[in-house]
């Protein structure tokens, strides 16, 4: 039999740089495919049928189903605001600064400002109108593609995740933190779509460029940990939570 475990010791550096290439590539490659077909525009007309599908056929402001569904999407999409996440993403460096992992803490403000960064450019590149098919649910100022929400909450709960994963113990708790990232990414996205505020191209190729950006970066920091310059799956795991 094989020891999957002992596998994993031993090669687990090279399985994550082939993991996080084909991310990568798999990503890049899925965003250019949701670019063409926005800019075909072959299948607006499938999507919004899909945003009607949604809403009740008397009432279109209003969402199917009960009153207490309509709240929950709304409260799920705004998990993937701008100053939630920033929270999320503070609160994580501070841990991460006071335990001493200044370099992981970098690693993470890099990645997040970063990406934040291209999509907000992507927006005004791209310029896609919003949605009018179907009454909002929740405020937008900013272009339709990509989404920012989608986008940025895969980058931000991805990279958590992976720096997350570098300090757990067993691999079914790095499985189960991956498996947590990927639904929070996943929830949100969808949830722009049911409040009306984008299409489901905006947000599949909005999660094809966070997941394209998160695992980039994640092979810098791979290269680097080779080279010494930032802090090793090792390291991380003997740095404790200093007392004052």
């Amino acid at each position: 039999m094989i020891d999957l475990r002992g596998y994993f010791d031993k090669y687990g550096s090279e399985i994550m740089i082939f993991a996080a290439m084909v991310i990568c590539a798999g990503g890049l490659w899925g965003f250019i495919e949701v670019v063409d077909e926005v800019y075909e525009s072959d299948t607006q007309p499938m999507e919004e049928k899909i945003l009607q599908t949604f809403r009740d056929p008397e009432d279109p402001a209003a969402m199917r189903g009960p009153d207490w569904l309509r709240k929950t999407v709304q409260s799920i999409s705004a998990t993937g605001n701008s100053t939630v996440l920033i929270l999320v993403v503070l609160v994580t460096c501070g841990y991460l600064f006071i335990s001493g992992n200044h370099k992981a803490m970098w690693t993470v403000l890099i990645t997040v400002c970063g990406g934040a960064f291209l999509v907000f450019a992507l927006k005004g590149l791209f310029d896609r109108p919003r949605p009018d098919i179907v009454p909002h649910l929740a405020e937008v100022t900013t272009a339709s593609f990509p989404s920012g929400h989608a986008a940025i909450s895969t980058i931000v709960y991805a990279t958590l995740g992976a720096v997350v994963c570098r300090v757990l113990p067993t691999h079914t708790l790095r499985i189960y933190t991956i498996a947590v990232a990927a639904t929070m990414a996943f929830l949100i996205g969808c949830s722009r779509v049911l409040v009306g505020v984008h299409y489901p191209t905006d947000v599949l190729g909005g999660w094809m460029l966070g997941l394209a950006w998160a695992a980039a970066c994640w092979l810098v920091v791979l290269y680097l940990q080779r080279r010494g310059m930032v802090e090793s799956e090792d390291d991380s795991e003997g740095k404790k939570v200093r007392e004052p």
